[in-house]
């Protein structure tokens, strides 16, 4: 009995993963990486809710980030409440959300670390720089098409 309780303590101990990584480092999918879109024309009408007429096809969307020159195709998500939907992205570095075969918009994500483990981040949606947040703030954009 003794080394049955020793064996499944061994086996409970290697299988525990300490991980000495902070939020935000590689492998790390935590809820302040991500990305909250919304779309709308300029009539302020949903182009994610898929009854509209002219809304984007949520079945084409795709997001991709660029490594060795190949798209490797990133996680994706829509929301929709009350007012607007949304689409959830977990942007890497620099990001590419293809609305459709004609529209691909740029994103470029920047994290800055501190001594106190804070996070100051950046984004830029096609090149313009929209946010400027500390960690802990809310990533939520709505863009005009």
């Amino acid at each position: 009995m003794k080394k049955t309780f020793f064996l499944f303590l061994v086996l409970v101990i290697a299988s525990c993963n300490k991980s000495d990584d902070k939020p935000g480092t590689e492998g790390d999918v935590f809820p302040l990486n991500r990305l909250k879109i919304s779309y709308v024309d300029n009539n302020g009408i949903d182009l994610l809710k898929q009854e509209n007429p002219n809304a984007f096809n949520e079945n084409a969307i795709k997001v991709y980030h660029l490594e060795n020159g190949e798209k490797k195709f990133d996680h994706l998500s829509f929301s929709c409440d009350k007012q607007l939907c949304a689409l959830k992205i977990y942007p890497i570095g620099i990001s590419y959300l293809e609305l459709n075969s004609q529209i691909t918009d740029t994103i470029i994500n920047e994290i800055y670390r501190t001594e106190d483990d804070k996070m100051f981040r950046k984004i830029w949606y096609n090149y313009e720089l929209l946010l400027e947040a500390e960690y802990g703030s809310e990533f939520y954009f709505t863009i005009v098409k």
